[in-house]
């Protein structure tokens, strides 16, 4: 009986020592361990119901209609991936020396000591979750030109360009403009209307139904229609002033997205611009 009423005082006095222990954060050690283990409990639940999935390659006409969707947000990044703010004017000045030797009519003097204000943009499709980086932004010219333009960090493409103050030597045509730029993209041209508004802009309806007859006659003999224009223009002692284009360029993904191509030499603007 003494031996069993020993037992029994053991047990209680080492339970209370180890309530007492406890309350003077002696077992610690304990205590941390069991936390571990239960919050690795739920790391692991958490790790297990989580999906990763590999972001898909865009292409182009993916990028840019992704920047048109309504669903698309976007954030300032300090830095693109392969980019920076002290690397990305060299690569444009690089893309405008391209554009210009595809026959563009864009601004491609030394940009060597131009001011470029471009900013790295993170875009992504909330319902999609397709994401690209773009580098949006001004560029300032000591020769006077002003641009606005968007660049994708990937491929170091130029996306859209707006540019005024630019003095052309010669502006070429709409049909060679939008060929020469869906090229640049790597896209191919779906279709294209070209309009030469700022030539019969100062025509009256008149002179101009006798200028686009004229035209027509010349291209029907087997002149294509630039070709037919340009011998017009020349007979009426027009210069081509300009031209306006509307293309939509289609690529591997199976889908389109439409471009505005204007240059109009009175004002030495240029837009290459999605709609």
């Amino acid at each position: 009986m003494k031996r069993h009423f020993r037992s029994s005082y053991v047990k209680a006095g080492i339970i209370l020592f180890l309530a007492a222990a406890a309350g003077f954060g002696l077992p610690w050690v304990l205590l941390r361990f069991g936390d571990e283990q239960r919050l690795g409990r739920v790391e692991q639940e958490e790790v297990s119901q989580m999906e990763l999935t590999d972001q898909p390659v865009l292409t182009i006409v993916e990028k840019i209609r992704l920047m048109q969707r309504a669903s698309s947000n976007s954030m300032v990044l300090a830095k693109g991936r392969n980019y920076s703010t002290d690397t990305i004017g060299a690569r444009i000045a690089g893309e405008l020396d391209a554009l210009s030797e595809l026959g563009l009519p864009v601004p491609s003097a030394d940009l060597e000591d131009s001011v470029f204000s471009m900013t790295p943009v993170f875009m992504m499709d909330v319902e999609s979750e397709n994401s690209f980086i773009v580098w949006t932004g001004e560029v300032y010219a000591d020769s006077g030109v002003q641009m606005e333009l968007s660049l994708d960090d990937e491929t170091g493409k130029i996306l859209s360009l707006s540019c005024v103050g630019s003095v052309y030597e010669e502006i070429g045509s709409g049909t060679d403009a939008a060929d020469s730029f869906g090229g640049y993209l790597g896209c191919h041209v779906a279709s294209k209307s070209v309009s030469d508004s700022e030539v019969t802009g100062y025509l009256d309806e008149e002179m101009k139904k006798i200028y686009e007859s004229e035209i027509q006659n010349q291209a029907e003999s087997g002149s294509t229609w630039d070709d037919a224009r340009a011998q017009v223009n020349e007979r009426w002692g027009l210069d081509n002033l300009g031209y306006t284009v509307s293309v939509n360029y289609g690529d591997e993904s199976g889908m389109e997205v439409q471009y505005w191509i204007s240059v109009s030499e009175g004002d030495g603007s240029l837009q290459i611009l999605p709609r």
